[in-house]
């Protein structure tokens, strides 16, 4: 049968097969937003009973006077002066990283 009247048939179909796929699809978003909040509830953090950084406060340096645990990094054309200096926001040092004629790239500690 391939006259018009299955063709109209099988457009009714392909209609009747859309909307319910786009109803299954309602439903699932509808389930998702109602549950998502549910099944992904927080979590209470763990406190630790010691600091996991290690020289948070930058405190202790190497030989090569970087904080220890720590390293100089980064990339491109650009003239840097690392060193301790400046005001600390805790502790009595701080580590200072100055970047002057920059073409690219970036630095960090």
């Amino acid at each position: 049968m391939t006259g018009p009247e299955n063709i109209g048939r099988r457009r009714r179909w392909r209609r009747w097969q859309t909307a319910r796929s786009l109803g299954a699809l309602s439903v699932a978003v509808m389930f998702t937003a109602l549950l998502g909040p549910v099944a992904a509830a927080p979590q209470a953090a763990l406190a630790a009973a010691t600091n996991m950084l290690q020289n948070g406060s930058l405190e202790t340096l190497d030989a090569a006077g970087v904080p220890t645990c720590w390293e100089k990094s980064g990339w491109g054309g650009n003239t840097v002066v690392w060193g301790s200096g400046g005001t600390a926001h805790t502790g009595s040092k701080a580590f200072q990283l100055t970047v002057s004629n920059y073409v690219s790239g970036d630095r960090k500690l």
